[in-house]
C-alpha cells in the first residue's frame, strides 16, 4: 500500500517537472528580453531626472 502511495507521489512531482519546464523556459526568455529595456527605461529616467535639477 505505501509502495502505492510512494509511485504515485513520484508520478505526481514528475507531472510538475514537465509542466513546469516550458514555463520556467518561457520566463527565462521574457526576462532576457525584457531587462535591456528595463535598463535603458532606467537610464532615460535619470537623465530625465538630471535635466531637472
Amino acid at each position: 500500500m505505501f509502495g502505492l502511495l510512494k509511485s504515485l507521489g513520484g508520478l505526481a512531482a514528475d507531472v510538475v517537472q514537465v509542466v513546469a519546464a516550458p514555463v520556467e523556459m518561457v520566463v527565462d526568455v521574457a526576462v532576457a528580453a525584457v531587462k535591456p529595456v528595463a535598463e535603458v527605461a532606467k537610464e532615460l529616467v535619470a537623465d530625465v531626472k538630471s535635466l531637472k535639477d
